[in-house]
């Protein structure tokens, strides 16, 4: 009898060990890399997941304000790139984003950054994507 119980100790023991090995392995596996996509579309989509607002929003958006286009100007030379964007709109959103972010600053001349900033304004709210005037055209009803 109590050679019964020492093996059920060990076996339990054993399977506790081996449950915190696993568990410590688990824990230090990296996560899959996913590299950002190269394209416009690719990129909307991505950050869009990745700040879970609409893709569908900021696809419509980009397609109006620029056509997918990083280097459309528009809005007689005050607006740029696939958001339209004009730079005290950018910087003060970029500003707010840092805050609540960190990393390294956004760039207004960055088609990358126009992305990433738009895909966190839609999940700010209807006030913010009005910001858009493709977006109040489209959904705001």
């Amino acid at each position: 009898m109590i050679l019964s119980k020492k093996i059920a100790v060990v076996t339990i023991l054993s399977v506790l060990v081996t449950l915190t090995i696993n568990t410590a392995y688990i824990a230090k596996a990296e996560s899959p890399v996913i590299s950002v996509p190269t394209d416009v579309k690719g990129q909307i989509a991505y950050y869009a997941t990745m700040y879970q607002s609409s893709a569908k929003e900021l696809l419509t958006v980009a397609k109006c304000e620029s056509n997918f286009d990083p280097k459309s100007t528009g809005d007689h030379g005050l607006a740029r790139g696939v958001f339209q964007y004009h730079p005290d709109t950018f910087y003060w959103y970029a500003h707010l984003y840092h805050e609540k972010w960190g990393g390294e600053p956004l760039h207004y001349t960055s088609t990358t950054d126009q992305i990433k900033l738009a895909s966190w304004m839609f999940t700010l709210g209807k006030s913010t994507k009005q910001n858009w005037t493709c977006w109040s055209k489209h959904y705001n009803v």
